[in-house]
């Protein structure tokens, strides 16, 4: 249905998204960051769900439940939400919340002692308008409130940071400080029967008034509830919306015409020797085949100068629109000239289009802004691993590296756009690159003069290895420099792609830093498979020691590779300064204040126990 929009043009709401629901539900919250939504049905508040708006499907915005609802909400199970001083930021919001409750378990019970309490802390919707949007739902935090006493009547928001409940003969109140619910006053029944029975009546206290229609981002989607499903709108200017309609329409005749196999319709005439031509009058439809149209296209732009994949891509359609032409017979040729260079080209195309859909996970994160911290950690071997999503700017470091990565494939700076950003990323770094640069090379002259010939072969391949190294360390320092001044992860381009930034011709240092972060969580994984329990920690503490100093410990394979990790690490953790926007020197750090960690704790014990059982598994 059109309506007319603030400048006077006309629009319409185009369906982006419907969800069919079960049973039926009479009230519909927006939460304030307008990223969520929360049902309650015809039963009251013991039948709710929640939806989240988030990126993808084909208007740009998809409806998805939250897991956290699907979690803990049963048949037994009521919410409350929190609707306690909150500006109405919508046009057809009648009320928002901020914060929700969950009892999990039947209304009056006496078992179970557990309330999980949500709150968020994601931004209005207009920051989020403006920001680009996130659209990737509300990170919502679960924190638990035990109660006072064994039977919980009523329980309720009274403010965002205040739930009331009637427990047994009491009225209780819970605050959160310093991140925990706190019972901050009980009062018995028979003292104060005001606030007992208030504390219940706010509990069954009417939902306020809601509307079946909610605005989302300033108007530009709309979400709607209509009898059994909700339903997700994105508005559009009606002339886009039929300019849109009438180009569908004509990729629908193309697709026809290409799909459509008319060879025995066409000719099966002649098993009656008719005459082709009146064949053709009784054939009848369009006339201009646009299959056709579509493949004299194709051929035109034969000669041009494209990459694999461009010409791939041209080749699948040129078997669309001529594999059931029948007007000329060249072109079933020429379909099969482009099937034989799909069939040799589709490995490539597969690689090409798992990278693509990496990059596109990249643009994804750089649109999405942090809701809060993840407090849940992975470990492994012992050691407690970062998520990349505990700090937003790595994160970001990364995904931008990605993209870079891939705007300097060969194939992609043909774009004058791309074009224009790699050179403005080689103006700002340029100083930067030439300083690397004149640092690498006195290192190697540095290391020729040291390893002067004539070398034998075991020296030679240790004089190799030094050399490498060496120039690696010269070089790590600036690569930090220039990603923190570009705030990209320069350090996540393939080696590549780093020549190409960089303007050398062997830029194997990442191979270097990549090695040592693999060897050294290797390590941390090894180390934390033991524990220091024993006289054992005397053995693992030398071991440590000689590690964190740099040195090959006395248990560990004298060897070249061994050194360089060794080396290499040593100094990304001791000798430069962190960059937030690198993942590998990060990883490196953080596993080397791990070891340094166990280290201490061992020499602890080493010192009090002395000798003991060796090590064990743990």
């Amino acid at each position: 249905m059109a309506e007319a929009s603030e400048n006077g043009g006309e629009v319409v709401w185009l369906l982006a998204d419907s969800i069919k629901l079960e049973g039926v539900y009479t009230h519909m919250y927006l939460h304030s960051s307008g990223e969520s939504v929360m049902l309650i049905g015809a039963k009251g508040k013991g039948d709710a769900r929640l939806f989240d708006v988030v990126r993808g499907g084909s208007e740009g915005l998809k409806l998805a439940e939250s897991e956290v609802m699907q979690t803990r909400m049963d048949q037994n199970s009521f919410v409350q939400l929190d609707f306690a001083n909150l500006p109405s930021q919508h046009h057809l919001a009648p009320a928002q919340f901020g914060s929700f409750l969950i009892v999990p378990n039947s209304f009056g019970s006496k078992s179970g002692k557990l309330v999980y309490v949500y709150t968020s802390n994601s931004p209005p919707p207009s920051s989020v308008v403006r920001g680009g949007g996130r659209w990737k739902g509300v990170k919502w935090q679960e924190d638990t409130l035990e109660i006072t006493f064994d039977w919980l009547k009523t329980c309720c928001f009274s403010s965002r940071h205040t739930v009331i409940t009637a427990e047994t003969d009491y009225s209780c109140e819970y605050e959160k400080k310093e991140g925990k619910w706190t019972c901050t006053l009980t009062v018995n029944k028979e003292e104060n029967k005001n606030k007992y029975f208030e504390h219940q009546r706010i509990h069954f206290s009417k939902l306020p008034p809601s509307s079946p229609t909610l605005l989302l981002a300033d108007g530009k989607f709309k979400l709607e509830l209509a009898g059994n499903k909700l339903k997700l709108f994105k508005k559009e200017e009606k002339a886009t919306f039929q300019e849109r309609e009438k180009m569908i329409l004509q990729m629908n005749d193309v697709i026809d015409d290409c799909s459509k196999d008319s060879l025995l319709e066409t000719f099966g005439g002649l098993v009656l020797d008719e005459d082709e031509e009146e064949m053709h009058e009784r054939k009848g439809g369009r006339s201009i085949n646009l299959a056709g149209v579509l493949g004299r296209a194709l051929q035109q732009r034969e000669g041009e100068a494209v990459g694999d994949i461009t010409k791939t891509i041209r080749s699948m359609l040129t078997v669309a629109a001529g594999f059931n032409t029948v007007e000329d017979s060249d072109s079933q040729k020429r379909v099969q000239s482009a099937l034989n260079y799909i069939e040799h080209h589709l490995p490539k195309l597969r690689e090409e289009l798992e990278s693509r859909m990496a990059t596109i996970q990249a643009v994804n994160d750089l649109r999405e802004t942090s809701n809060g911290s993840d407090d849940t950690k992975a470990k492994q071997g012992g050691m407690v691993q970062h998520s990349d999503v505990d700090d937003e700017r790595l994160k970001k470091g990364v995904a931008r590296g990605h993209l870079l990565n891939k705007m300097l494939q060969k194939d992609h700076l043909q774009s004058s756009n791309l074009t224009r950003v790699v050179t403005a990323i080689k103006e700002t770094i340029a100083e930067s690159i030439q300083n690397m640069k004149n640092d690498v090379m006195k290192t190697e002259e540095e290391m020729n003069e040291k390893w002067k010939a004539p070398l034998g072969a075991r020296e030679y391949l240790v004089a190799m290895n030094e050399k490498a190294t060496a120039k690696s360390k010269a070089a790590i320092s600036h690569f930090l420099s220039m990603s923190n001044l570009l705030r990209i992860d320069l350090l996540s381009l393939s080696g590549r792609a780093l020549d190409s930034l960089c303007g050398m011709d062997n830029t194997g240092f990442i191979d270097a830093y990549k090695n040592a972060r693999m060897k050294l969580q290797q390590e941390c994984n090894e180390i934390g498979k033991y524990k220091a329990d024993s006289g054992s920690a005397r053995i693992r503490t030398a071991h440590l020691s000689s590690l964190l100093a740099g040195v090959i410990p006395d248990d560990m394979g004298d060897t070249a590779a061994n050194k360089t990790w060794i080396v290499m690490s040593h100094y990304i953790a001791e000798k430069t300064t962190p960059s937030p926007f690198c993942k590998i020197p990060t990883d490196i750090q953080r596993n080397w204040a791990w070891l340094k960690g166990k280290h201490a704790e061992w020499s602890e014990v080493e010192a009090r126990s002395g000798s003991g059982q060796g090590p064990h598994e743990g």
